[in-house]
């Protein structure tokens, strides 16, 4: 295991004065640092791709006898860079066609840089000389650096969160301090000012992570921080809140014969009015003479019968009146 003789100091983890340790002393810590070659090349702009991807071509193929077997050949690398050159350049033009050139040709770089990165990190197993000799930029984590205060990251920025695709899922988006970096979450459900609810909770690189496995209807907080150098974790951002997202409520059917019963008949709602009093006392004689014509006498009927049957220039027929 290496070691690491560091300076002494009044909060050195696992050291207690008690046990004949001096002021401006040394000790020995186990270096457990772990260094992984980044992977991840979408942070970085247009114009940054490129140096890093030929520095990683040169050192690749000068230390051929190291990586005898990347998943991308040297030669395809090459090729891929000299074609992302030619295509940002032509991006210029703003056409349709030279910007969806270029960003295939980004999208085909990212792809073979990804790909060696896992290659090199396999390799590399950690060993922090072996991915230096790979050209790839890099991350520290572990135990047993002392970085100095202006390696140690600054909290990252406008820390922005929303509902993932799943209820129990939330994603964060934030400003990191550097491009390529790797981030820790954390995350709280009670109180952001109490230090002993925060719980680290996911982790990534760049500006994005999914924290998953989460209470649909929870208040929760969460915080990013950069690790640097040695593991050492930098300032903490400010804490972002988000209710986290609950599925939608279950929908209750309606009986037919209940939606049908508070419907308003047809025929109770063409039924007449009732007439009032007054009304059924200012008809009345009309009513009379109604009833007086309906009544008429069998005499007049026959008369009116035979004087129709003239006019309509049928035979008349005799009538015995009795007296």
């Amino acid at each position: 295991m290496k070691t690491k003789v560091v300076p002494l100091t009044w909060n050195l983890q696992g050291k207690t004065w008690s046990s004949g340790l001096k002021w401006n002393g040394t000790t020995t810590l186990p270096q457990t640092m772990t260094t992984k070659a980044i992977i991840e090349f979408g942070s970085y702009t247009a114009a940054e791709l490129a140096p890093p991807a030929q520095t990683i071509h040169d050192r690749m193929l000068a230390n051929a006898a190291t990586f005898t077997a990347p998943s991308t050949s040297m030669t395809a690398l090459a090729t891929l860079i000299a074609t992302y050159n030619t295509k940002l350049a032509a991006r210029a033009s703003n056409a349709t066609d030279d910007v969806l050139a270029f960003q295939a040709a980004r999208a085909a770089l990212e792809g073979a840089l990804h790909d060696l990165g896992i290659y090199v990190n396999y390799i590399a197993k950690g060993d922090a000389a072996i991915v230096e000799k790979s050209g790839f930029p890099s991350y520290t984590i572990g135990a047993g650096a002392t970085p100095g205060p202006s390696a140690i990251p600054a909290a990252p920025q406008d820390v922005k969160l929303r509902n993932g695709d799943l209820p129990s899922s939330v994603i964060a988006r934030f400003k990191p301090d550097r491009p390529a970096s790797f981030n820790v979450a954390q995350i709280n459900t009670g109180n952001p000012n109490d230090e002993a609810g925060w719980k680290t909770a996911s982790q990534g690189t760049g500006g994005k992570i999914t924290i998953s496995g989460l209470t649909p209807g929870t208040i929760l907080w969460v915080r990013i921080a950069t690790v640097g150098p040695g593991g050492q974790l930098g300032a903490w951002s400010d804490p972002a809140k988000i209710v986290v997202g609950s599925p939608p409520p279950a929908t209750t059917s309606t009986p037919c014969s209940s939606a049908t019963s508070s419907m308003p008949s047809r025929r109770s709602s063409m039924r007449r009015p009732r007439r009032s009093p007054a009304s059924k006392a200012r008809s009345a004689p009309h009513s009379m003479a109604r009833a007086t014509t309906a009544t008429a006498s069998p005499t007049s009927a026959s008369r009116s019968t035979t004087t129709r049957r003239s006019n309509g220039k049928s035979s008349p027929s005799r009538t015995r009146w009795m007296s």
